[in-house]
């Protein structure tokens, strides 16, 4: 179901939250910069599981945030360099590009790291670039594994003593105008974004032809430079996840801090808390005589990963921009906790800056890549815990 009226607050006291938070947080978030420019000059070790080093106006409980500090599940010597997380019932699922295998299973009971599968290839149920992970709606054992280079996304089930890959199930996405970096399953059809033509996201059949967009792109801003529009599409490219319900969509920007809640339709219901309002900060190039979009170290990173749980909406935030943390800037330092109504319920700090999240209860799981990849596991305090999802 939608949002009623009332639920959606107007443009004016969006504007006066956001002052209000810029004049709260700015400051803070020059002591997180600093922070993580240290730990990534000085090899950036896991703190210890009570304690962490952190200037005395971020360390623990702050007016607007709360310093999370990692447990590392010391799954090392698996990994090769993991890019993706997904909970499949009771197991998590670790997207690895660098490894032996493309896969490998943690049994979330234990921690503990259970098997490696999957095979490279081209070939049926083989796997040459694994851009995302999505869970099947209908069936909780299985998952959907997208191959950006083999265009096709094919499923895994996870039901049997063994994972078992299902190539005659695989669907070949056929729009070779409209390039999807990350789909998801959503009803009968496939939901995705990427470099598109227009709008916010792409519809797929379930056979995987390109249906159309949904969501319109934010307007351009009074004194901002004519951009063609797939350069301003490139410029706000999305992140984003479904309600467990499938009735409400979080897309986040990666060059921006905002968050959209739009209806399955594609209709904007909400724009979530932005506590700076930052919008890309990008120019129009050329590349053999076709304009892209073109970004330098001004480009700030918003937010790097969005979940969706029934309850809440969790987003996994930088705010740095290129010239701040320089070849870091892509990772998330910060959690932030939204309703569905677009409240900035909670706040978090990151002891250990990740490339992705995923949601499990009250335990975050993330990816890091420094000084060595890791699987690592935060928890959220009690009174933002929301049970076992």
């Amino acid at each position: 179901m939608g949002l009623s009226p009332s639920e959606i607050r107007s443009p004016e006291a969006l504007c006066r939250q956001r002052h209000r938070y810029a004049s709260l947080l700015a400051p803070r978030r020059i002591g997180v910069f600093v922070t993580a420019l240290i730990a990534a000059l000085g090899g950036g070790q896991l703190a210890g599981a009570q304690t962490a080093v952190r200037p005395l106006a971020v360390e623990g409980q702050t007016e607007e945030r709360t310093l999370l500090v990692a447990r590392a599940l010391g799954l090392s010597d698996s990994l090769g360099m993991g890019t993706g997380l997904l909970r499949v019932g009771d197991f998590l699922v670790v997207e690895d590009r660098k490894a032996n295998r493309p896969f490998h299973l943690v049994d979330l009971g234990t921690e503990k790291y259970a098997a490696s599968f999957g095979s490279w290839g081209r070939g049926p149920g083989e796997f040459q670039s694994v851009a995302s992970l999505g869970r099947d709606p209908t069936r909780t054992s299985l998952f959907w594994a997208y191959d950006l280079s083999n265009r096709r996304i094919t499923p895994v089930s996870l039901a049997g003593p063994t994972p078992l890959v299902l190539p005659e199930l695989s669907v070949v996405m056929r729009a070779d105008g409209e390039v999807p970096i990350e789909l998801l399953r959503f009803g009968e059809s496939w939901l995705g974004h990427g470099f598109l033509s227009a709008g916010r996201l792409a519809v797929y059949s379930n056979t995987g032809h390109f249906e159309g967009v949904r969501g319109a792109l934010p307007p351009p801003k009074r004194g901002e430079s004519p951009a063609p529009g797939h350069v301003r599409q490139q410029a706000y490219q999305s992140t984003f996840d479904v309600r467990p319900d499938s009735a409400l969509i979080a897309v986040g920007t990666r060059f921006a801090d905002r968050i959209d809640i739009m209806s399955p339709a594609g209709e904007l219901l909400a724009e979530a808390d932005r506590p700076l309002g930052f919008e890309p900060q990008y120019s129009v190039m050329t590349n053999g005589g076709r304009p892209v979009m073109g970004s330098g170290e001004a480009m700030r990173f918003g937010y790097i990963r969005v979940k969706a749980t029934q309850d809440h909406i969790y987003a996994l935030y930088s705010g740095a921009s290129r010239a701040e943390l320089p070849g870091a800037a892509h990772l998330g330092y910060t959690l932030r906790v939204f309703s569905w109504q677009g409240e900035l319920q909670r706040e978090f700090e990151l002891s250990d800056p990740v490339l992705t999240i995923e949601v499990y209860g009250d335990l975050i799981y993330g990816i890091r890549h420094n000084p060595t990849p890791e699987i690592v596991v935060y928890r959220l305090p009690k009174r933002a815990s929301q049970g076992r999802q």
